[in-house]
């Protein structure tokens, strides 16, 4: 028995527990051999009920307190028990019969008509010690096994999977912990799996949802707090208090109205006042960014977008939109208070006061701002990459290429269709086409005149680093279609084929090849590459626009001697800008010259973005300017894309 503390006081009582997954961590934590309540059981125990080949685990518990049911640990203890192999038999068989039946007078060993005890004791003492070798080097066959391996191996185990181990939880709830990592790590950053995470750690379900620090629960989405609660004929109100009745709230303005109830309409009285559209910035005051809750208002042709003092309000008592008859609600005001018309924006996530002078040109917050207040897009737990050598069943879900494939039925070796988007086998399906994300936006105004809005995401990864600004598809009205002069491709899809008529991500534009031929890869997410290695290879697309920005990232460096990035207003092979990682140039004519080179080269997994706007060219290296010039070299060209050429 180890010591575990030794505290002041009378002992009461004691136990024995017993734990196969691990030492017990409380006086209840497995099965109790001895309790003294049950009387004296003499000074000795033998536990007779083992199971050969597992570990058994014990732990000793004092009781120090009655009242408080207050339990000490005295002592832990573990051990092997070794699995009957028959060694000592095996040893036996292999002795030659002459030292064992073979009796004379010059024999030490005592004629038995059993055969020779004195051997069979000696062999059985080697015999035990095989046995138990032989048992430890089984368990080895269970060594990645969270559910049989020693608890030392265990906690060893624990830590290579990265869980935080806590000397109180309970063996068997660690064993399920680790053994449920995978399936946990699948869903790393959903309400979900932070759920499960929970459970297996605990053994205690939880309810977990998005909280106002992360940005926008359900309370905050649709402004319901604060909600007031029912008026009371049996309450005196203070002034000031707020109440609810019927269908509308109400504010306290008078004393004495024990028993005088509201109107239950939009008119007041002597005690109450309706509250109708009440502007309000106290109960939603975010004290981190100094606006309600995580939203902010902007005047994108002011400095910085600074807005007018109190030009972001809640508004009390508003109308739900979905039942224009109950005006228990509440929304959010913007006001343009700049003095003249101007364009407002209305977000759902605030700068802090430091970010305003800090980021001019986006107005997007602090990295870690976004990190902490921005909505995180859950992981879709496709990250089981296909194997030839796995035999998968039914409804299993693997990664190909980038794609997510289910198995129709069992197969093994069988590789997905990856090459043709969208296409199945008799064993795979995909699961989409790829794995991103539908978002669907909205926005709700009620204004004496008409007043175009337009909802907008702004996307930033994981390290709170902004990415760009889409805005919702047709604001003011119409069908469904992408969004306007947004041409995007992932290269996620279609793998080995080439761009020569590829249809873009977004479904509205087609890849045409100038020159050459590029080839679309599963490499790094998806990526273009020339079909042939270090030969000049050209593909464009119609935009629609010559003022727009256009990007691209490069995943690996061009063959020696070789330039690649993006071309910009081409109009034919001998007229186009070219963006690559270290110069802009401009052929025109077929001659090529230098309009400017980077402040600071684009290495592998840099993101290039260049604005084009008019005669006004800037370069950006992961958001950062590092070259603006102005040149009206085919300032009418709409079309751009990629290219790969010598230096």
């Amino acid at each position: 028995m180890v010591n575990w503390n030794k505290p002041s006081g009378t002992i009461l009582g004691f136990r024995l527990i017993k734990n196969m997954f691990g030492a017990p961590v409380d006086q209840d934590d497995g099965e109790i051999l001895i309790d003294s309540t049950a009387g004296y059981i003499g000074n000795s125990f033998a536990d007779n009920n083992t199971t050969a080949g597992a570990y058994h685990y014990y732990g000793f518990y004092c009781l120090i307190n009655n009242v408080t049911d207050e339990w000490v640990r005295s002592g832990l203890t573990g051990c092997l028990m070794p699995k009957d192999y028959s060694s000592a038999e095996y040893m036996h068989n292999l002795v030659p019969n002459f030292f064992i039946d073979a009796i004379n007078g010059k024999n030490e060993l005592v004629l038995d008509p059993l055969g020779n005890t004195f051997l069979d004791k000696y062999l059985k003492v080697f015999g035990w010690g095989f046995d138990y070798l032989r048992t430890q080097y089984d368990t080895y066959l269970n060594v990645n096994d969270p559910w049989r391996v020693p608890l030392n191996d265990l906690y060893t185990l624990a830590a290579q999977v990265n869980i935080n181990i806590n000397p109180d939880i309970h063996p068997y709830t660690l064993r399920k912990a680790v053994f449920f990592n995978a399936e946990v790590n699948k869903f790393r950053g959903t309400t979900g799996g932070i759920a499960t995470e929970l459970s297996a750690l605990t053994g205690w379900n939880a309810d977990i949802t998005i909280g106002p620090n992360i940005m926008l629960n359900n309370d905050q989405s649709y402004f319901a707090d604060p909600s007031f609660q029912p008026w009371s004929g049996n309450i005196a109100y203070n002034v000031n208090e707020f109440v609810s009745f019927g269908n509308f709230w109400y504010k306290c303005i008078s004393t004495g109205n024990y028993g005088h109830q509201p109107t239950g309409t939009s008119s007041s009285n002597t005690w109450w006042q309706a509250v109708l559209n009440t502007l309000d910035n106290t109960f939603l005051l975010n004290s981190a960014t100094g606006y309600p809750s995580t939203w902010e208002i902007l005047y994108p042709s002011i400095a910085n977008g600074l807005p007018a003092a109190n030009a972001l309000k809640e508004a009390l008592g508003t109308s739900d939109p979905l039942n224009p008859s109950v005006f228990a609600f509440n929304s959010l005001t913007g006001s343009n208070l700049h003095g003249s018309s101007t364009d407002v924006w209305l977000r759902s996530l605030a700068r802090t006061p430091a970010d305003i002078a800090t980021v001019t040109t986006t107005f997007a917050p602090d990295k870690y701002q976004a990190m902490a207040d921005g909505i995180p897009l859950p992981f879709l737990g496709f990250n089981e990459q296909w194997s030839p050598s796995v035999e998968y069943s039914t409804q299993d879900v693997v990664v190909y290429s980038n794609q997510p494939f289910i198995a129709l039925r069992a197969s093994e070796n069988v590789t997905p269709p990856y090459a043709t988007p969208g296409a199945s086998s008799q064993d795979w399906a995909p699961l989409s086409f790829d794995d991103r994300f539908r978002i669907c936006i909205s926005t709700y105004e009620t204004a004496s005149s008409g007043v175009s809005v337009t909802p907008f995401v702004e996307w930033y990864d994981a390290g709170g680093n902004f990415i760009m600004r889409v805005l919702a598809r047709n604001p003011v009205g119409g069908s469904v279609s992408v969004p306007n002069q947004l041409c995007y491709d992932s290269f996620v899809t279609g793998a080995n084929t080439t761009l020569t008529a590829r249809t873009t991500d977004d479904t509205s534009n087609t890849w045409t090849q100038r020159a050459g031929s590029f080839s679309v890869s599963p490499f790094a997410g998806g990526c273009a590459y020339p079909t042939v290695a270090g030969s000049r290879s050209v593909s464009t697309t119609n935009a629609g626009a010559a003022n727009c920005q256009v990007g691209v990232t490069f995943v690996t460096a061009a063959t020696a001697g070789q330039s690649h990035g993006l071309i910009l207003r081409y109009s034919d092979d001998n007229n186009y800008l070219r963006a690559g990682r270290t110069t802009l140039r401009l052929k025109s004519g077929g001659t090529f010259s230098t309009l400017g080179t980077y402040s600071t080269p684009f290495v592998d997994g840099d993101r290039m973005m260049v604005q084009l706007n008019g005669s006004s060219i800037t370069v950006l290296r992961n958001n950062v300017s590092v070259l603006a010039v102005t040149n009206a070299f085919n300032s009418s060209s709409t079309i751009h894309g990629i290219i790969n050429e010598a230096t």
